[in-house]
């Protein structure tokens, strides 16, 4: 059983996309071929059956089950193959490398990274709300209240954009318009 935290795992998801079910761009053969080649494991084993079955639900129990040399072998491997860069990809590097260390999981007080990149993403989050807030302003000053409505239906895609909840654009079903949607997912 590997030691990811929870704060690694959740990591991961987000840089391997599996809030929707998948991992990355696998087909499920290409997914089982990958994870066998990288470790000799049939991710498509009933032990690693958790809750839906999709890709996603089978890499975390994949997880629970395997200890960190087969996990933290399989992450690399996928980390290469997924060609990420940027913060989130070093902190994903981090954990690897101490999964195939065996060593104890990394603490934000360890590297002082974690903290810097959080503050960071919180700077940019402050200033695009101020932006949206500053633009929501304007619409409710604007005399024509049919184009005011359009541009609030983009304003508020940005907000939703902006908080990962995964925005789909307007769109007519038999006689009404539906002015957007979203989705969330929970873990």
């Amino acid at each position: 059983m590997s030691n990811l935290t929870n704060v690694e795992k959740r990591k991961f998801e987000q840089l391997l996309g599996m809030n929707s079910g998948y991992v990355l761009d696998f087909t499920n053969r290409s997914f089982k071929e990958f994870v066998f080649d990288s470790t000799g494991r049939n991710i498509f084993d009933p032990r690693y059956d958790y809750e839906s079955g999709s890709k996603a639900n089978r890499l975390r129990a994949f997880w629970q089950k395997e200890d960190n040399a087969i996990v933290g072998k399989l992450m690399g491997e996928m980390l290469d193959y997924s060609e990420a860069n940027g913060p989130l990809a070093e902190v994903c590097r981090l954990v690897v490398a101490r999964l195939l260390e065996n060593s104890s999981p990394i603490t934000p007080a360890q590297t002082g990274f974690q903290d810097k990149q959080q503050a960071a993403l919180d700077q940019q989050r402050s200033q695009a709300l101020r932006q949206l807030k500053d633009e929501f302003l304007q619409l409710a000053g604007q005399s024509d209240r049919n184009a005011a409505g359009l541009a609030l239906e983009k304003l508020l895609n940005q907000l939703f954009e902006l908080f990962r909840l995964q925005p789909r654009q307007p769109f007519r079903v038999a006689g009404e318009q539906i002015d957007g949607s979203l989705s969330t997912f929970s873990t």
